[in-house]
């Protein structure tokens, strides 16, 4: 069983990655050049689960490897939405790691990125991202790494415990293509890791991302970590 569990919903065909038209380039080449290797790749995908090469490949010598999955059908998917977050529990569904990672397509991160995420789990620490806009418009959290605080806005959520996502029934679809899905899923998780006492959320620098968007413009891959 891999340890972690990387997941992300994509709908490739309408929301190209900026530098990445169609592809998953950008992200493949970061999933090559972690440095810790005990991890799944779940790719949850609206419009098909045919492989992707540039995915395979970076993942060859990891323990999990990759599968590519279809959205599981809710009143959303029925009608053709997008529905990410229905997406992601059809991840949570399938994933075996006890550590989950949530990342968007068009998230980029550094070589340790995984290592962190572990290294943080063993001891009950789970991450917030610090994520960055690649127009460098910073995005959550404004803050020094640390404790979360209880009054921050509860969003930007990395990892957490598979456990804990099952035990509060995953993310809640009816936030389906609008903002506060994150928010609702993460005060919902701090508050049963909080009564259960199996860990807390803290930022950390080292589980830092950059966010791309969706749009037409070519990107290219930061080299900010090096």
């Amino acid at each position: 069983m891999p340890t972690l569990t990387l997941i992300f919903p994509t709908a490739r065909g309408l929301f190209p990655m900026q530098g990445a038209m169609g592809s998953y380039d950008l992200l493949a080449s970061c999933l090559e050049e972690q440095t810790f290797a005990d991890y799944e790749v779940i790719c949850v995908d609206r419009h098909n689960t045919l492989p992707r090469p540039e995915l395979e490949h970076a993942v060859r010598k990891t323990s999990g490897g990759v599968r590519f999955l279809r959205p599981r059908m809710t009143p959303w998917t029925r009608i053709g939405a997008f529905s990410p977050n229905a997406a992601r529990n059809t991840a949570l569904c399938w994933a075996k790691g006890r550590i989950v990672a949530m990342v968007d397509d068009c998230f980029v991160f550094g070589p340790h990125y995984f290592e962190r995420i572990v290294e943080l789990a063993e001891r009950n620490e789970y991450a917030v991202s610090m994520l960055s806009q690649a127009d460098n418009s910073v995005a959550y959290p404004t803050r020094a790494p640390g404790p979360f605080p209880a009054d921050a806005y509860a969003g930007g959520i990395i990892a957490f415990p598979l456990s804990a996502a099952i035990a509060v029934n995953g993310m809640d679809e009816r936030f389906d293509g609008a903002s506060g899905g994150d928010v609702d899923f993460f005060a919902r998780l701090r508050l049963y890791m909080e009564r259960t006492r199996i860990g807390r959320f803290v930022v950390d620098p080292g589980v830092a991302v950059v966010g791309y968007g969706h749009g037409g413009r070519t990107l290219s891959h930061p080299r900010c970590w090096r």
